[in-house]
């Protein structure tokens, strides 16, 4: 999944490359290595363009969609349905890179979403992300969750459009008794559905990226967890007779990584480890396959060594140069930087006085400061689960 650019990738030319089977450049998505980043030419960008396998299933009469804990315009789902130079485009185009000549053969993630293949026909969209699909001339329905505050905040999108009701519009138009489609914004519509009878269902239940599942509002108004939304997802797909592909993502185990987070990324990867699990109770696994890998690593590792038993969590057995502790989860760079006055005093206490793994958003030490730690190059593991019948 590298990028062409790139030793380190990020996660828009990764998503390409596992979904299209086309190795990309860093920040582009959906489209061939003729294109680079901030690329001018949208008339190229649109000639590049490369399908996804999502595409490849509607195109087979088969059904498809996608389940994040992202906005569903970021890289990993984006890479599904769109073509664009620049993955930061989920509701508007930078007018000052592209090419005015050509600039109307551009549009902005979400809108690819809604009016064009395949985005349009998807049969499941489900994750975060409204603030791309409505005007900055209204707010937000559920508002924003901010330090313990819920927060009035108007959409994003400068063209004046709410391309959620246009969605809601399209679909009505194919099915005058509103029965085969729903779209759905917490816990509540979500279980609510009549799963037997919808085609198309649309659901974002966070105004930005979804809420990490051990801080998430549990109550019928708040927010599904990554396991309900794969089993809604499922259930819509498999009315389908010819079968179907869903993407399921657990992006927010990304987001804890690069904020330092490494408890909250372990408790996000504990809830994906569920998510697959109920899929595999849901499916006939002698013709299904399933594939769990992740776009890319982290520059998380495991130093000091701990004793077995040790808690993962915490700090290591060994101590530096200076006789200080450090815990054994470390990232190579990120805001857990830690000078060795600060390492010495506070941190020391932290370390010996409180189990910082009940602090879900304790940062663990980095050997580099940068504000958010970074991906890392190594190869990632893929792992196929189904069933393999060997006749002798």
């Amino acid at each position: 999944t590298y990028n062409l650019d790139k030793q380190v990738p990020d996660s828009a030319g990764t998503a390409t490359a596992y979904l299209t089977g086309v190795k990309a450049n860093f920040y582009t998505l959906g489209v061939a290595a003729k294109v680079n980043k901030d690329h001018p030419d949208c008339n190229l960008v649109q000639k590049s363009s490369v399908d996804s396998i999502l595409k490849w299933a509607l195109n087979s009469g088969k059904a498809a969609g996608f389940v994040t804990t992202t906005r569903v315009t970021h890289a990993t789902p984006g890479a599904s349905y769109a073509h664009t130079q620049n993955r930061d485009w989920e509701y508007d185009i930078d007018e000052s890179v592209v090419d005015p000549a050509t600039r109307h053969y551009c549009k902005d993630i979400a809108r690819q979403l809604i009016e064009d293949e395949p985005g349009k026909s998807l049969n499941v969209i489900l994750g975060g992300g409204r603030q791309s699909f409505m005007s900055d001339q209204e707010f937000d329905p559920k508002g924003m969750l901010h330090e313990g505050q819920i927060h009035s905040v108007p959409g994003k999108r400068h063209d004046g459009r709410n391309l959620i009701e246009e969605w809601k519009q399209a679909r009505l138009k194919q099915d005058k008794d509103h029965s085969n489609f729903a779209y759905v914004n917490d816990t509540q519509s979500l279980l609510g559905v009549n799963f037997r009878k919808t085609r198309y269902l649309f659901g974002l239940f966070n105004y930005t990226n979804m809420e990490y599942e051990n801080l998430r509002d549990r109550s019928p108004n708040g927010e599904p967890s990554l396991t309900e939304m794969t089993e809604a997802a499922i259930k819509v797909l498999s009315n389908n007779p010819n079968g179907f592909v869903l993407l399921v993502e657990g992006g927010r185990i990304d987001h804890a990584h690069h904020d330092g987070f490494a408890t909250l990324a372990l408790h996000e990867t504990l809830e994906m480890d569920r998510a697959i699990r109920r899929a595999r109770e849901m499916l006939p696994m002698e013709d299904t396959l399933m594939v769990v890998t992740a776009d890319h690593s982290h520059s998380l590792v495991i130093n000091g060594y701990p004793n077995r038993g040790n808690p993962i969590q915490g700090e290591s057995h060994s101590r530096d140069s200076y006789q200080v502790p450090y815990t054994t989860l470390m990232y190579t760079n990120g805001p857990g930087f830690r000078t060795l006055k600060q390492r010495t005093g506070q941190i020391h206490d932290n370390l010996c006085k409180l189990n910082y793994g009940c602090i879900l958003k304790y940062r663990v030490h980095s050997a580099v400061y940068t504000k958010e730690a970074n991906h890392a190059g190594e190869d990632v593991g893929k792992y196929p689960l189904f069933i393999v019948i060997i006749i002798i």
